[in-house]
């Protein structure tokens, strides 16, 4: 009721109630995030919520974008790119455990921005993760293309792990 409440053109004290949203935390998130579409009266409000959570609210994002419409899906899209940028390593590590429906695809679209930030971290995750971990830096690594060879090829120089070795040579071909 509050975040309709904070929609309605008509509600008259709207920091009030953005007060006691915030005081509700990350709960309040998943009601918010639909609210972030274009057009919503309650839009503006609501991304500046969203956005005081960060990094904290990829989870909510994530999980409303597998059911949101297309004007919602790119809100949110934005969101997360902007979450990315405040903290890479933070968001790939959230991405490790997306829910059902978000591809690696999308996931990728999102960093390709920032290669080569992005690119070392993920060589070091699958030279000091754990497999699950190793696995999904080499998925992500694998959509850069040639611009990742050279980087796969030094962390494979430097690996001590046969194990490790392994899983970067399967990504290298």
């Amino acid at each position: 009721h509050l975040a309709d409440a904070l929609g309605d053109p008509l509600s008259s004290d709207t920091e009030s109630i953005a007060s006691i949203i915030r005081d509700t935390g990350d709960d309040a998130l998943p009601y918010l995030i639909p609210m972030i579409a274009p057009g919503n009266p309650g839009q503006g409000k609501a991304i500046e919520i969203v956005r005081e959570h960060g990094i904290q609210a990829v989870p909510a994002l994530l999980a409303s974008l597998g059911s949101a419409g297309p004007d919602l899906a790119q809100a949110i899209r934005k969101e997360l790119i902007s979450c990315f940028e405040q903290d890479p390593r933070v968001f790939i590590g959230q991405m490790i455990d997306r829910p059902p429906g978000i591809s690696l695809t999308m996931i990728s679209e999102i960093i390709h921005s920032s290669p080569d930030q992005v690119i070392p971290h993920l060589t070091r995750m699958i030279s000091e993760g754990d497999k699950k971990q190793a696995n999904f830096a080499g998925e992500l690594l694998t959509t850069f293309g040639e611009t990742a060879i050279d980087p796969l090829i030094t962390c494979l120089r430097n690996e001590t792990n046969d194990e490790n070795k392994l899983v970067l040579t399967q990504f290298l071909i």
